[in-house]
């Protein structure tokens, strides 16, 4: 992917709005992941990944196991986000019919 590209392809695009979402993101799970595994110190290389093995899977697909982990205030309420999204299914289908 060229990220200079005058013309990115709607692809290209997608990732570069999620960008500035997934770094801070990923950042933040990688620290907590550290700190949870502070004996395996070396496991985290200084590359900036995440190793695979952490995350569940070896593709890495599903982070949802490490929610008890990374969760910023676990004795809080979690927002309940299921009614928003199926309002916004229908938006979802106009922008992906254009």
């Amino acid at each position: 992917m060229n990220l200079y590209s005058p013309d990115p392809s709607p692809v290209q695009a997608s990732i570069l709005q999620i960008l500035p979402l997934y770094k801070p993101l990923h950042a933040y799970v990688r620290r907590r992941l550290r700190d949870v595994y502070s004996d395996y110190e070396d496991e985290f290389p200084d590359s900036g990944h995440i190793p695979a093995h952490i995350l569940g899977n070896m593709w890495a697909q599903n982070w949802g196991n490490l929610l008890r982990d990374v969760l910023p205030f676990p004795n809080h309420t979690k927002a309940d986000v299921t009614n928003a999204l199926r309002e916004q299914v229908p938006v979802a289908q106009v922008i992906l019919r254009s």
